[in-house]
C-alpha cells in the first residue's frame, strides 16, 4: 500500500460508504475499530444529518474514517413519462393500501454545496466523490485542509481526469459493483457495456500514478488477494458489511442476503428513491450479474412494474430480483420546508415565559462586536451562514466574540455564498463571568480522541482547558505538529461553543509540562486529581466540599494513569486525589462527566 493509505488503516480493506441508511456511525466505527477504513455516507441526508452523523463517529472512534460525498446530478427523467408510470402503479398502490407519494423533481444537488463547505471548515480525515470529480479547487482546498480524497471512477479515462483535478486516489468500480454503477457521465448508450473488475484495475494501473481503492463484488479473502496482485492497494466490500450487527440494513434485507431464493441481479434504471432505499428489494452476496436492459423512450410499456420501484436518477444500477417487497410509503419533506421558525425574546432568546416552543437562534462569532443597528457578516462565518446553515431573511441570528459580550439580530438578505447583512441589533449584552471558574487538565489522548474530549467539555459547559504532556502519555506534541494540534482544539472548542449555543467560549491554554501544571494547581480554590486506583486514599467528587467562587482545577490523567511521581508533585501543589465512581472511564470522557458533576453541585446547573 501507498504510505498515505497504509497510515489510514491497519488492513488493505474499505468499507464501502453504502447510501440509504446501512453505512451508518456504528458500522464505521466497528469497522475503524477492527483495523479497516470505515465510511459514512452522506447521499440522501442533509449537511445538518451528515455532520450529526460525523459527531456521533467521533464519539465511538478516534481512529481515520472517511465521508462519501454525491456529486450533483442533472435534472431526473421526462416529467411525462415518470407520470405514466405513476398511473401503472396506482393499481397496485391501491392493493397494498399505500399512498404513492409525489415524484422527486429536485435538480439532484444533494446538498454538495453545504455538506463541502461543513467538511471543510471540520475536516475529516478522508472524502470521496461518486458519481463525478469535483473541480480542483474543491479538491485543492480539501489538500489545503488536510483531508485525504478519493474519486470514485468506473473508467481509465475517468481515472485520468480525476488524476488531473488533484485526487489523492481512485476508488475504480468494475461493473461487478452492487447497488450503483458510478459512472461519472449519464449514457444510456453505454447500459450494455461495462468492465470487469480485474480487467479495469489493470487498465487503471497502466493509466494513472494514483493509489488504486478496487471496488466491485468483493466478498473473500481469495478475492481481495487477487485484486490486490492486479495492482490495487486496498480492496472496498459493501455488501460483505450488510449483515454485520452494526449495519443499518433492515432486518428482511439481512435475512434475504443469505437466502437462496434470491440467486441472481439485473441491472436496471428503476430504483428505490433516497428516501425509500433503508427498506429497499434484497440482493443476495453471490448473485451473478445480467445484462442491463435500457427503459425504451416515451411512454412506458403497458406492463406492470415491481411496487416500489421509480423513475430513477438516471444511473443504472442493480435492482433485485425476487418476491416484492411491500411498498413504500411517501417521501419525507426536508431541507428549509421542514424547519421550524425562530422566534425572537426579550434579553437573552427564548426566554422560559414563552408560550409556544422555540428553535434557539444559531450563534456566530465576531471579531468585533457591532456598533451599530446592521452588520454584515462574511468570511468564513458568513460562508457557513449562507451555504452551510442557509439562513433565510426573518430568521434570527445571535453575534458573539466568544468573550462573553453578544447581540441579537435578523437576517435581512443573503448575497453569493459568504455574506449576511443581519439587521435590527439592539444592545450588546455582556455574560458574567462563571462562579466558579472550571478548569480541566488534560492529558493527551491518542488520535482524535482530543477534539473528541474538547468537544463535549466544551458543550458541557467547562470554562478552561489546559493541554497536558503527562509522562504517560502516547501521543507528544513536538515542533509544528505540537502547534497544529494545538490550533484543532482551539477551533474545535469555537466550533463547539458555537454549536452549544454558548457566548463565552472555554480558553484552550498551551500545552503545559507537570511542573506548570503544580503551579496551576497551587493557585486553585480547589485542585484535584482523577485516579483511577481504588486502593488510594481518594475521596468520591460527588462528595468534595467545593467553593462557591473562584476557580476549581481538576486533573485528568493519561489512559496509562498519573504517575506516583506525577501525584506526588500535585500533592505538594494542594491537589487531592479524587474519582467519579467505581468504573474506569477513558481520558477523552472523564472530563466532561466531571464537569458535569461539577456544575450541578456548585448550583451552574441549577
Amino acid at each position: 500500500m501507498s504510505s498515505a493509505l497504509t497510515d489510514l488503516c491497519r488492513y488493505p480493506i474499505v468499507q464501502a460508504p453504502m447510501a440509504g441508511g446501512a453505512s451508518g456511525p456504528q458500522l464505521a466505527a466497528a469497522v475503524v475499530e477492527a483495523g479497516a477504513l470505515g465510511f459514512l455516507a452522506a447521499g440522501y441526508k442533509t449537511a445538518d444529518g451528515m455532520y450529526n452523523e460525523i459527531k456521533q463517529l467521533r464519539r465511538l472512534t478516534g481512529g481515520p474514517f472517511g465521508v462519501n460525498l454525491f456529486m450533483p446530478q442533472p435534472a431526473l427523467a421526462d416529467p411525462s413519462a415518470v407520470e405514466v408510470y405513476r398511473h401503472q402503479l396506482a393499481g397496485e398502490a391501491a392493493w397494498y393500501e399505500t399512498p404513492l407519494g409525489d415524484p422527486d423533481s429536485s435538480a439532484g444537488d444533494d446538498g454538495y454545496e453545504a455538506k463541502v463547505a461543513i467538511l471543510l471548515e471540520d475536516p475529516v480525515p478522508v472524502v470521496s466523490f461518486t458519481f463525478g470529480c469535483p473541480t480542483r479547487d474543491t479538491l485543492d482546498a480539501f489538500a489545503k485542509a488536510g483531508t485525504y480524497t478519493v474519486v470514485t471512477v468506473t473508467s481509465a479515462e475517468e481515472a485520468q481526469a480525476a488524476q488531473w483535478a488533484g485526487a489523492d486516489a481512485v476508488c475504480v468500480q468494475g461493473i461487478e459493483a452492487g447497488g450503483h454503477q458510478s459512472t461519472h457521465r449519464d449514457d444510456p448508450q453505454a447500459d450494455h457495456t461495462g468492465t470487469g473488475l480485474l480487467t479495469l484495475v489493470t487498465q487503471v494501473r497502466e493509466t494513472v500514478q494514483l493509489p488504486i481503492v478496487a471496488a466491485g463484488g468483493l466478498m473473500r479473502g481469495g478475492q481481495i488477494a487477487a485484486v490486490l496482485a492486479a495492482g490495487a492497494d486496498a480492496a472496498q466490500l459493501g455488501t460483505a458489511f450488510l449483515v454485520c450487527p452494526e449495519s443499518g440494513a433492515h432486518l428482511l434485507h439481512k435475512q434475504a442476503l443469505t437466502n437462496p431464493l434470491f440467486v441472481r441481479t439485473e441491472l436496471t434504471r428503476a430504483f428505490s428513491g433516497p428516501a425509500r432505499a433503508r427498506s429497499g428489494q434484497p440482493v443476495h452476496p453471490r448473485a451473478r450479474p445480467v445484462r442491463p436492459r435500457r427503459l425504451p423512450p416515451g411512454p412506458l410499456p403497458d406492463h406492470r412494474a415491481p411496487p416500489g420501484r421509480r423513475q430513477g436518477r438516471g444511473r443504472p444500477g442493480h435492482g433485485p430480483v425476487g418476491r416484492a417487497g411491500p411498498p413504500h410509503g411517501p417521501r419525507t419533506a426536508g431541507g428549509r420546508a421542514g424547519r421550524a421558525a425562530r422566534h425572537r425574546a426579550g434579553g437573552r432568546p427564548h426566554g422560559p415565559d414563552r408560550e409556544e416552543p422555540a428553535v434557539t437562534a444559531p450563534v456566530f462569532v465576531v471579531e468585533r462586536m457591532p456598533t451599530g443597528p446592521e452588520f454584515v457578516l462574511d468570511g468564513p462565518e458568513g460562508r457557513h451562514a449562507v451555504s452551510v446553515r442557509r439562513l433565510e431573511p426573518g430568521e434570527d441570528v445571535v453575534l458573539t466574540d466568544g468573550l462573553g459580550h453578544w447581540a441579537e439580530g435578523v437576517v435581512r438578505s443573503a448575497e453569493g455564498k459568504d455574506r449576511l447583512t443581519v439587521t435590527g441589533i439592539g444592545t450588546v449584552h455582556e455574560e458574567p463571568e462563571p462562579a466558579p471558574r472550571i478548569t480541566v487538565v488534560q492529558a493527551l489522548p491518542k488520535g482524535d480522541r482530543g477534539e473528541l474530549a474538547v468537544e463535549t467539555m466544551t458543550e458541557t459547559g467547562v470554562d478552561a482547558i489546559v493541554p497536558w504532556q503527562a509522562a504517560r502519555c502516547i501521543t507528544q506534541w513536538k515542533g509544528d505538529r505540537g502547534a497544529k494540534s494545538l490550533a484543532k482544539w482551539r477551533s474545535t472548542a469555537r466550533e463547539a461553543g458555537k454549536q452549544s449555543r454558548r457566548v463565552r467560549f472555554p480558553e484552550v491554554a498551551g500545552a503545559m509540562t507537570t511542573k506548570q501544571v503544580a503551579a496551576l494547581l497551587a493557585g486553585a480554590d480547589f485542585a484535584g486529581v482523577l485516579h483511577e486506583d481504588r486502593d488510594h486514599d481518594s475521596t468520591p467528587l460527588a462528595t468534595a466540599e467545593l467553593p462557591a467562587t473562584g476557580s476549581i482545577v481538576l486533573v485528568v490523567g493519561p489512559e496509562g494513569g498519573v504517575s506516583p511521581q506525577e501525584l506526588t508533585a500535585f500533592a505538594e501543589a494542594g491537589a487531592r486525589p479524587y474519582r467519579l465512581g467505581r468504573s474506569v472511564l477513558r481520558t477523552s470522557t472523564a472530563g466532561t462527566a466531571a464537569t458535569a458533576l461539577l456544575l450541578g453541585r456548585t448550583g451552574r446547573w441549577g
